[in-house]
């Protein structure tokens, strides 16, 4: 080839995207590199900011589309109930990321890294589903097991308190002191039998029911892992080996390219891990729910409904949700939108001040009882709170203290609440001992009350 030939090879290759023969580099639009792995291309090379927004478009058009959850029955597809998994698909897919953002996530790596690529981190996260469901399996299995030996324990004891009572009335009568005990602890024994016959099925009934959950959640592993498999299989015929065998020859071997890739990808399995935590942390929230309200049944469904909705609108934790529900629901007696509504002020009210979510609600319900508020006026007031403590620099839990201890005062003044939280944050604020100036202001407020004045003027 001659320098004339040489050179226009050259202008050639830069026109069409390929760097000059720098040691044996390209790109990944190098015509070299795509015949390589059999492709060839016409025309002019995509630039990355097309790509890349291409990837855009794609992955924030599927992350906005609705997640709906549906069952196939006799009688056709219907909506299905909600379950661990749906939730956690469409609430809080992990403690980081809405939905909105996990799919975005999602929908990006399967474009950008290959459908084996996202195989590979759903059947990460699908062995942790599986090895979760073998626990609670394994769980269940040694309940059921220590509550049937605890029945025949059980059985051995009223076989020998029936004895021992037949014994006694035999010799000293059913009205005798003896045979009167002995018929106590009988009732006792065949009660605690009755009962423990009864968890037996319930544990019964839960463990065939993960048994079920277990069995498809192995049955989901083997149909990803063989997915997989034929996608690999495809991958091959696609002249996979051809491009290994050519990377080889220009000294980049393709198990260097795949740890390279792991790298790049590292951070996306972390999602599968973080998605087995959310399991557990909604667990937590419904609990917390539970123990603050002692609902059971529809009421407790509605709440946990409630939560979901929260915690799926909120970058907060469900146990943070779970209290923030359980509280107000037992104070405040609300349900549905009204409750979330009002958790959620609390919430935001609880990160924005540094307090805890269960205290915030505790000493505002106390302060809106003493003063009479109206629920309805509960943001109002959360508001009012907020803005005084960042004004004046007085911690919302010792300005909300301040204000309890001093309400029958602030009564008998006739000063009003927000009267009330703004005098007791003057006070913190200009280091006044709000004991003393109590005292005093009562004094003076009267003197003015007897002038004819208003509570505004002498407070001024």
């Amino acid at each position: 080839m001659n320098p004339f030939q040489r050179l226009g090879v050259k202008i050639s290759n830069w026109w069409r995207g390929e760097p000059q023969n720098d040691g044996g580099k390209m790109t990944l639009n190098s015509p070299s590199f795509l015949e390589r792995i059999g492709l060839k291309r016409k025309g002019k090379p995509t630039s990355e900011v097309t790509y890349f927004t291409c990837l855009k478009m794609l992955s924030e058009t599927l992350a906005k589309m609705p997640i709906k959850y549906y069952q196939k029955t006799d009688k056709g597809i219907i909506e299905a109930e909600a379950t661990d998994t749906s939730k956690l698909l469409s609430k809080r897919p992990n403690p980081f990321m809405t939905p909105t953002t996990f799919w975005n996530t999602v929908e990006i790596n399967r474009n950008h890294y290959g459908k084996a690529e996202s195989l590979t981190q759903k059947i990460t996260v699908q062995k942790n589903i599986v090895k979760l469901n073998s626990e609670q399996q394994e769980k269940l299995t040694k309940k059921l097991s220590d509550q049937k030996t605890k029945q025949e324990e059980l059985k051995t004891k009223i076989d020998a308190a029936k004895e021992a009572y037949e014994k006694s009335t035999a010799e000293t009568g059913k009205n005798s002191e003896q045979s009167k005990a002995l018929k106590e602890e009988l009732d006792k024994l065949e009660k605690e039998f009755t009962a423990n016959e009864t968890a037996i099925g319930k544990t019964e009934t839960a463990l065939a029911n993960q048994t079920v959950k277990t069995e498809k959640s192995k049955t989901a592993l083997m149909n990803m892992e063989a997915e997989l498999k034929n996608v690999n299989d495809q991958l091959k015929d696609n002249k996979l080996e051809k491009f290994a065998t050519a990377c080889d020859t220009a000294g980049t071997k393709m198990e260097s390219f795949g740890k390279k890739m792991s790298v790049v990808s590292a951070g996306i399995a972390g999602i599968g891990a973080a998605s087995i935590a959310a399991f557990k942390e909604l667990d937590e929230g419904y609990d917390t729910i539970v123990t603050k309200t002692g609902a059971t049944g529809e009421a407790l469904e509605g709440l946990t409904k409630s939560a979901d909705n929260v915690f799926g609108t909120m970058p907060e934790d469900m146990s943070t949700v779970g209290e923030a529900i359980g509280e107000v629901n037992t104070r405040f007696h609300t349900t549905g939108t009204e409750l979330e509504k009002t958790s959620k002020q609390f919430i935001q009210f609880a990160t924005i001040n540094g307090t805890n979510v269960t205290q915030s609600v505790d000493q505002v319900d106390k302060i809106m009882k003493a003063w009479n508020v109206d629920a309805s006026q509960t943001g109002n007031l959360l508001g009012l709170l907020t803005a005084k403590a960042q004004e004046t620099g007085i911690s919302v839990d010792t300005l909300e203290s301040n204000v309890l201890d001093n309400n029958a005062a602030f009564k008998e003044m006739g000063l009003s609440l927000p009267q009330a939280i703004n005098l007791m944050a003057q006070f913190d604020a200009n280091g006044v001992d709000s004991t003393q100036a109590m005292a005093g202001l009562k004094k003076a407020l009267q003197n003015a009350t007897s002038e004819g004045k208003s509570m505004d003027e002498g407070y001024q």
